[in-house]
């Protein structure tokens, strides 16, 4: 009975274990500077609230794109040729 307790607290340190080294693996690549990769991430939204909480989130990480001419309605836009075939050259 004695050694099934030990060997019991002998898995809770190795678990306790793994789980910080885990813990600390992602905390050293969530850590790592965005800045590795020069160019911003590209985004295209589709409506202006998206490109707004976009541009807060992402900050200087991100450039957000709002395709939709100033004068047009969001609901009503669709992309003219030239404009469909660079957002799947994106994709």
């Amino acid at each position: 009975m004695v050694s099934h307790l030990h060997f019991t607290e002998e898995r809770q340190m190795n678990a306790r274990k793994f789980i910080f080294c885990t813990f600390l693996f992602f905390i050293f690549f969530l850590a790592l500077p965005l800045h590795a990769n020069a160019e911003k991430l590209i985004i295209y939204t589709v409506n202006y609230p998206l490109a707004y909480f976009t541009e807060r989130i992402g900050g200087e990480h991100v450039k957000v794109v709002f395709p939709v001419p100033p004068d047009m309605d969001p609901a009503f836009w669709k992309p003219d040729m030239r404009r469909s075939g660079s957002f799947r050259r994106l994709t």
